[in-house]
Order: C-alpha cells, then sequence, then structure tokens
C-alpha cells in the first residue's frame, strides 16, 4: 500500500505541474493578446529606456565635471595602449635588424679597407671608412634592412677611389 500512495502521489503532483503550466500558459496569452496591456508594456520599455539614457548622459556629465574617466575614456585608452605597444615592438624589431646589420657591415668595411686601402694616409683611410659607413647606413635605411655584400662593397670602395683619382 506504501507504494500505490507514493504513485499516486507522484503522478497527482505531475498531474498539478501540467494543470497549472497549461493555466499560466493561457493567462499569459490572454495578457499578451490585450491591447491595453501590450501598450502599458510598451509606455514603461519606452520610460524605462529613456530613464537609462538619461542617467547614462547625467553620469558622463558628472564624470567630466568631477574629472573621472568615462567607460569610453578607458576604452580608447585600452586602445591607444595596445596600438603604442605595437609600435615598440615593431621598432625594437627594427632596430634590432638594423644593429645586426651594422654589426655584420661594420667588420667587412674595415678588412676591405685595409686590404685595399695601404696606398692612403691615416686621415685618408679613416675618412674612406666614414664615408663607407655613412653610405651603408644610408643604405641600410633605404633598403630597409638590405644587407651589402662585401664584393659590393668592393665595387664602392674601387668606384670611390676612381672617383677622387680623377678629381685630383
Amino acid at each position: 500500500m506504501g507504494k500505490s500512495t507514493e504513485i499516486t502521489i507522484s503522478e497527482l503532483i505531475k498531474k498539478l505541474g501540467i494543470t497549472s503550466e497549461a493555466n499560466l500558459r493561457n493567462y499569459i496569452q490572454s495578457l499578451l493578446e490585450d491591447e491595453e496591456i501590450l501598450n502599458l508594456v510598451k509606455n514603461g520599455i519606452r520610460r524605462h529606456l529613456s530613464t537609462v539614457n538619461l542617467l547614462r548622459n547625467n553620469s558622463d556629465i558628472l564624470s567630466q565635471q568631477l574629472n573621472f574617466p568615462t567607460k569610453n575614456d578607458v576604452a580608447n585608452i585600452a586602445k591607444l595602449a595596445i596600438q603604442i605597444e605595437d609600435k615598440i615592438d615593431a621598432l625594437e624589431e627594427r632596430i634590432f635588424h638594423l644593429s645586426e646589420a651594422q654589426q655584420i657591415q661594420d667588420t667587412p668595411v674595415q678588412n676591405v679597407v685595409r686590404q685595399q686601402g695601404s696606398e692612403l694616409s691615416d686621415a685618408q683611410l679613416t675618412e674612406e671608412i666614414a664615408n663607407i659607413k655613412r653610405l651603408l647606413k644610408m643604405n641600410l635605411i633605404l633598403n630597409a634592412g638590405n644587407i651589402t655584400t662585401e664584393n659590393g662593397l668592393n665595387n664602392r670602395i674601387e668606384d670611390l677611389r676612381n672617383r677622387g683619382k680623377r678629381r685630383g
């Protein structure tokens, strides 16, 4: 007998839930079909929306007067911070590549000038090295990091010597 009463109680609760759900659904459907209630809800939503907009505007005005950042200010600062980080990373990478290229090019310049410049005086040799370094730096900047080969460097030195001989 205990099991049969439990089954009937659970069935009774189930039937009660189903009927109350159906009644509630019918009641809500009747409310949604009523034009007066729909108009009241529309007016309530409009008032609520205008109140929210008014509060948002007033909080922005108050934030500006009290010198507090608004949500838009914080969002703009976050965007700027991200852009700055990206630019700094790009600059660091470019500086790294340029310094690597400069280190690679410094050694061949001195070796080539020593090999081919044995007849030059120390002052002329120093001036020649400085000119070549200037040209290499300019070449690095113009070619965005492309490295000049040692043969190209030798040709440039020969060209400079020939120009000097024609002038002299």
